[in-house]
């Protein structure tokens, strides 16, 4: 009970995007309110079928390109829901996603002085340009590095970094552990984002899903990031492996947490608290207090 006593409970980024989203939190079971991901320029992202959920399979599949009004319209209200979840007593979170490590930098040093954590989003897979796909940041070691050292150089006082990552394999972990622990200013890891670049979806009638553009006219995709149950146990396998490499470093368990006895399971294998997003886009912001009771009820 007391590790659930003590645990970071929030919302996984990508879900939470305008002012009336994050405001839906204020009441809710969460600790800790995550925006974003935010880019510089506003994104209408990709067009098409970019969602699919089997209820079934708890399973999501998503390619929704980064879909968000910019960090322009952000700091409209940013400073002010700052001031709201301090009221509340509730951590606020916000994670970006730049297009190169300048854009990263640029990012921090605009929502760093109105929030408690700026979480650099290392794992969007959804991104393409002229049919290229857009590096996936922690999946290369020295691009992660690159943006790291960049975010920390950005404002003399980053207050906290967090770094969200895919479900790397397990031979990269020594590398990306590396990074980590290089800069002082990372407090925290959340593991993980979606798994990049998988099939479509294919019902039981053999109707595949996911057909999205990148914008009008471009190659239609057939690829997207799968979430929720079926990620659950590249999310273990991540935490298992990374944790050990990272002392010191805060870890926050994401993927696949659809119940409490999963969330319990995350906290017994160490994690410092949880991050759910497929299953709070489905059931909605009482999913966390369900799942906190759910968790209590086991212990």
């Amino acid at each position: 009970m007391t590790r659930l006593q003590y645990a970071i409970i929030t919302n996984a980024a990508g879900m939470v995007k305008t002012i009336e989203e994050a405001r839906a939190l204020l009441n809710s079971a969460v600790t800790r309110i995550t925006l974003g991901s935010y880019t510089v320029a506003p994104r209408s992202g990709n067009l098409g079928e970019t969602y699919y959920y089997d209820s079934e399979m708890e399973t999501a599949w998503n390619s929704k390109g980064l879909n968000n009004r910019g960090i322009e319209e952000l700091m409209t209200w940013l400073p002010d829901f700052y001031e709201e979840c301090r009221e509340a007593d509730k951590q606020l979170a916000v994670s970006i996603a730049g297009f190169s490590p300048e854009e990263y930098a640029e990012l921090a040093r605009c929502v760093n002085e109105f929030c408690d954590l700026v979480e650099v989003n290392g794992g969007c897979g959804n991104i393409w340009k002229n049919n290229e796909q857009k590096p996936i940041v922690s999946y290369v070691p020295e691009l992660l590095n690159e943006v790291l050292w960049q975010v920390s150089c950005a404002t003399h006082h980053v207050r906290r970094l967090s770094v969200k990552i895919s479900p790397v394999d397990n031979e990269l972990l020594p590398k990306l552990a590396s990074v980590l622990r290089e800069r002082s200013t990372v407090r925290e890891v959340i593991g993980v984002n979606t798994m990049p670049n998988q099939k479509p979806a294919v019902d039981k009638r053999g109707k595949e899903h996911l057909a999205w553009r990148e914008s009008e006219g471009a190659q239609t995709k057939h690829t997207g990031g799968m979430s929720g149950s079926s990620l659950r146990f590249d999310s273990a396998r991540v935490q298992q492996g990374l944790q050990p490499l990272i002392p010191g470093i805060r870890y926050i368990s994401c993927g696949g947490i659809s119940d409490g006895r999963i969330l319990a399971g995350r906290l017994k294998l160490g994690a410092d608290g949880v991050a759910i997003g497929t299953t709070f886009f489905e059931r909605g912001a009482k999913v966390f207090s369900n799942l906190l009771e759910e968790a209590a009820d086991l212990s």
